[in-house]
């Protein structure tokens, strides 16, 4: 996501790596595993997503209550 669609979609203030660590943190929400969040994000180490499934059993939600 560049800087200009970020614009376009209304995300004004958003990296395209917040955009896309929020969507982990939602899919792990959502009951997501591990490996589907890999692939969604197309990781090839799971300690890469680990920290989404991580944080999601946990309870922890920073930014997000």
């Amino acid at each position: 996501m560049s800087r200009r669609q970020s614009r376009e979609e209304g995300l004004d203030n958003r990296s395209s790596h917040g955009v896309r660590k929020a969507a982990g943190h939602l899919l792990a929400q959502e009951g997501c595993s591990q490996n589907q969040i890999m692939t969604v994000h197309g990781h090839t180490q799971a300690r890469t997503s680990e920290v989404y499934t991580r944080e999601s059993n946990a309870g922890a939600w920073p930014g997000m209550r």
